[in-house]
Parts: C-alpha cells; sequence; structure tokens
C-alpha cells in the first residue's frame, strides 16, 4: 500500500513538470487566411467627350484665278463634336475627337480697273478628325488646368459659290456661279484649359483651341478660273464634358 502510494505522487509530480515544460513554450502561430490578390483593372482609363464650341475665323487669304481678293470676311461659326480617349497617367493623356462646324458665310468686295467691284461670295462648311494629346497640370481644390496639341484631316466645302461683279455706277453686270468642291486638307491645333470635378467620373472641361483647318476651293468657272481660300484659321471656345469609364 505504502509503494502505491509513493507511485501515485510520483506520477503528480512528473504531470506538474511537463506542465511547467509545456507553459514556458511560445504559444503555435496563427494562422492567417489568404487574401484576394491584387488586381490590376484593364481599360479603366477609358473616357468619352461631349464638345460644343463657338468658331472666331481669322479673315482667309482669298484668290480668283491666282488675283488676290480684297476685304475678305467669313462669318463666326458653332459647332459640335464627341470623341473616346484615355488617360494614361494622372498628367497624361490622349483622345480622338470628330467636329462639325455650321455653315459660316465668306465674303471679299475687290475693287477693278475702271470702276466697280467684283463681290465674291458662298458658304463654308467644315469638319475636322483630329488626335490630340494632352499634359494636365495637377489637381488644385477640383481644377485640373491642361495645354494640348493635335494633328488630323479636315474637310472644306465651299457652297453656293459667286461671283456678282458691279460697275461704277453700282449697278450688278453679271453674276458669275462656281461648282461646289470638298477639299481635304492636314488640319492642327493647340489647346489649353481646365477641367472642373463634377464627380470623381464627369469633368466639365472648359478651353480655348487655335485650329488651322487648311484650305477651300471651288470648281473652275467658264473662264478656267477658281476661287481658293487659303489658310483657314480660328479661335474657338469650346465647352465640354468628359466622362471616365470605370473611374
Amino acid at each position: 500500500m505504502g509503494s502505491m502510494k509513493i507511485a501515485v505522487a510520483a506520477g503528480l509530480v512528473s504531470l506538474a513538470a511537463g506542465a511547467a515544460q509545456a507553459a514556458d513554450l511560445p504559444p503555435p502561430p496563427v494562422l492567417e487566411p489568404a487574401g484576394r490578390p491584387d488586381f490590376v483593372e484593364i481599360g479603366s482609363g477609358w473616357y468619352l467627350r461631349g464638345d460644343v464650341g463657338y468658331a472666331i475665323p481669322v479673315a482667309p487669304k482669298a484668290s480668283y484665278a491666282g488675283i488676290p481678293l480684297a476685304g475678305e470676311k467669313l462669318d463666326k461659326s458653332g459647332s459640335v463634336g464627341g470623341g473616346f480617349g484615355y488617360k494614361f497617367t494622372n498628367w497624361l493623356r490622349a483622345d480622338v475627337t470628330g467636329d462639325y462646324y455650321w455653315s459660316r458665310d465668306f465674303r471679299a468686295v475687290t475693287p477693278v480697273a475702271g470702276g466697280g467691284t467684283w463681290n465674291d461670295r458662298g458658304d463654308l462648311q467644315s469638319w475636322a478628325v483630329m488626335a490630340n494629346g494632352y499634359v494636365d497640370l495637377g489637381n488644385w481644390s477640383g481644377f485640373t488646368p491642361y495645354v494640348g496639341a493635335g494633328i488630323g484631316i479636315a474637310g472644306n466645302e465651299l457652297k453656293k459659290a459667286a461671283v456678282d461683279v458691279y460697275t461704277s455706277g453700282g449697278a450688278l453686270a453679271v453674276t458669275t456661279l462656281y461648282g461646289n468642291d470638298r477639299r481635304y486638307n492636314f488640319a492642327w491645333a493647340l489647346m489649353a484649359g481646365t477641367a472642373i470635378d463634377v464627380t470623381s467620373e464627369l469633368k466639365l472641361d472648359i478651353g480655348y483651341r487655335y485650329m488651322n483647318l487648311g484650305e477651300a476651293r471651288t470648281l473652275s468657272d467658264a473662264a478656267g478660273g477658281i476661287v481658293r481660300l487659303k489658310d483657314l484659321q480660328q479661335h474657338e471656345i469650346r465647352f465640354g464634358l468628359r466622362y471616365l469609364i470605370d473611374g
């Protein structure tokens, strides 16, 4: 009986020693659940844009059969357009745009020898497709100023063109009509403006654009001469909206 008590006591001492050693061991590591991998969203920089504008033209250089005309005037015009683009970084983006300019009146009054005048007239219609690049100059309390440049193709059509020849006494002597002709030209532009944050996806774009649309001309008349408008330049004030897809 005494030996059994001794064995029981020895077992209790052994268990106590084992528990003490276990208490000294570091706790088992905590296994964290595997997190989802980070995904890079492809295509989140795409945006759509729509614009309206007001074009103030510079008087074009006009001629008939190589003879310079005088008193050239080209009316102001509105425009409407749209396009799509991609924002590469917070500083750099690019887009492709198309714009249509409403018809505007062209006029020129040229004195002729012996008195009288040539009164040239016509309607000019234009459109342009441009590839543009921009540098955004940082966001300042919701305002992002930018500068940019673009190149592309412009189509110019001089319609309903005619010349009214007046005598020195002011009487209409003859009217000559020209056929319509459409010219496709290299076009280029310089831009500056600012974008205003409406939401994180939608921006109001207010900007200035200098645009060079190339030239326009008529078909030849019975004498073989054409009216030619060179160096079609204009200053544009533009208002637009840009919507960032998946912004």
